[in-house]
């Protein structure tokens, strides 16, 4: 349920739709909703799904390092790919800024993989709750809450080591409120 596709897709329409609503209607904010869906969230997962029922990659949850490292970086290419393109599509700028702000969280992610491999699933829902710092300050609160239980859930399921959730928790929270802050703040 809270794996990070499903995270980011939430959170890529809620972001088109509350960063477009009240300047262009209700329409336009769906539109724009539903493009960031399809190229921030439905695109790269669905590549990271295909490549992995080809057994071009381990599993869909990419496990090994090297395999999670050029996924990512892959993702990061298409994740930047996307923002520009919603630029070019005339995207309002405050859905740029966020989405700028949460593929700097991807990057921050990618760049500690050959170090540790944080918890993507932890590591998704604390940096939006970093980029929500400075745009819906409760919501963060709620959102860390989550990422912690989400945390607790991958521990209790061996899928991580404590270090790989906390480093998911930390770094991805850090990085998302950093990259924020001159974007939006």
């Amino acid at each position: 349920m809270f794996e990070p596709a499903n995270v980011v897709s939430v959170t890529v329409v809620a972001m088109g739709i509350a960063a477009t609503l009240p300047q262009r209607g209700l329409g336009v904010a769906i539109a724009y909703g539903a493009t960031a869906l399809l190229l921030c969230a439905l695109i790269p997962a669905g590549l990271v799904h295909a490549l992995a029922k080809r057994g071009v990659l381990e599993s869909r949850w990419v496990r090994p390092r090297a395999q999670r490292f050029a996924t990512m970086a892959g993702v990061v290419v298409l994740e930047v790919s996307a923002v520009g393109a919603l630029f070019l599509l005339g995207a309002p700028d405050l859905l740029i800024a966020m989405l700028s702000a949460c593929v700097a969280g991807v990057i921050a992610l990618t760049a500690v993989t050959p170090l540790v491999r944080a918890s993507i699933h932890v590591g998704a829902l604390s940096v939006i709750a970093g980029v929500m710092t400075q745009i819906v300050p409760p919501l963060t609160v709620g959102l860390l809450v989550l990422a912690a239980i989400v945390g607790a859930a991958r521990l209790a399921q061996r899928e991580h080591k404590p270090i790989e959730v906390a480093t998911g928790f930390a770094w991805g929270f850090a990085v998302g409120a950093l990259a924020a802050w001159p974007l939006l703040g």
